[in-house]
């Protein structure tokens, strides 16, 4: 079975070609507006930088509650 790879960038995008050689799935027009929208960045969004230490504070901070809450629960209902 012989299948071909498609690279995607922003400079150059191939067209999809099919299983039987028929020849590409998008026409040229459909190609240059896919072109267009992947080169205009309007998906592009400001971030604010990943926070390593608060992401592991919530996590840590989640496994002590609930933790917390077990044993909590545990006494609860042992103690009956």
């Amino acid at each position: 079975m012989n299948s071909k790879v498609v690279s995607l960038n922003k400079e150059t995008i191939q067209p999809a070609v099919q299983q039987d050689g028929d020849g590409p799935k998008l026409s040229e027009e459909d190609l240059a507006r896919v072109r267009q929208v992947t080169s205009s960045g309007i998906n592009a969004v400001e971030r604010k930088p990943f926070k390593v230490w608060k992401l592991l504070l919530i996590i840590v901070g989640s496994i002590v509650f609930l933790g917390q809450l077990s044993i909590f629960v545990a006494s609860f209902y042992l103690n009956e």
